[in-house]
């Protein structure tokens, strides 16, 4: 299981917004109806730093897989490594109806939150069970950001169909999980993830996200 598909459909969809400034123009009108409060940087053109930060989302995406595949490879989690690999893969070449008529940018947005929100509720199976996550990355700031940009109700709809998908992941994730690991292999995963500047969650210029409910900070 590779990333190339998923890093030609990041491609197009950047080429897209570059000709049509779909998901600027959508997060301009977003940003005026949010329930949250996102603060920019640069408050004069929010939605362009939103952009920048959407695209880096995206395109930390395969990233993130390559990581994780390429670490667990011959240990006791790469068969689920590779399973959920296989679910990102379908989600950009065969996306669940729900995402019909959503392109470019703001196609690929929703996409890439589906992938970072499974490996968000993986990783928590994982800490429960074993005490180390899957993936030593906290995506929950990111996850809470993109879920804002996307818009509720959808984005609760979004969260479902996760769920869904992680159910069927969790019979694999208790089998890799029963069997031992190796600290060598949490080790190299946790170097991988360093050297690729994935321990944090740095891929933006600085945006705030506020509510009555949360608030967190990425530089």
């Amino acid at each position: 299981m590779d990333t190339v598909t998923i890093r030609n459909e990041i491609q197009n969809a950047q080429a897209h917004e570059a000709r049509t400034q779909e998901l600027a123009s959508l997060l301009h009108r977003r940003l005026l109806h949010l329930q949250t409060r996102i603060v920019s940087g640069e408050p004069a053109r929010p939605e362009e730093h939103l952009v920048h930060f959407v695209c880096k989302f995206i395109n930390r995406t395969p990233n993130l897989l390559d990581t994780l595949l390429e670490a667990t490879r011959n240990s006791p989690r790469e068969d689920l490594c590779d399973a959920l690999a296989l679910t990102c893969v379908d989600f950009f070449i065969m996306p669940p109806r729900l995402l019909a008529g959503r392109y470019g940018l703001n196609g690929a947005m929703v996409k890439s939150y589906l992938c970072h929100r499974v490996i968000e509720e993986l990783n928590d199976c994982c800490t429960v069970s074993t005490s180390a996550p899957l993936l030593p990355v906290d995506l929950t700031c990111s996850n809470l950001i993109i879920h804002q940009l996307i818009g509720e109700p959808f984005a609760n709809l979004l969260d479902e169909l996760v769920y869904d998908r992680v159910i069927r992941l969790q019979e694999l994730a208790a089998a890799s999980l029963a069997l031992p690991s190796k600290t060598d292999d949490a080790r190299r995963l946790t170097s991988l993830c360093r050297q690729r500047h994935l321990l944090d969650e740095s891929i933006s210029p600085m945006f705030c996200i506020k509510s009555h409910f949360s608030s967190c900070t990425i530089h």
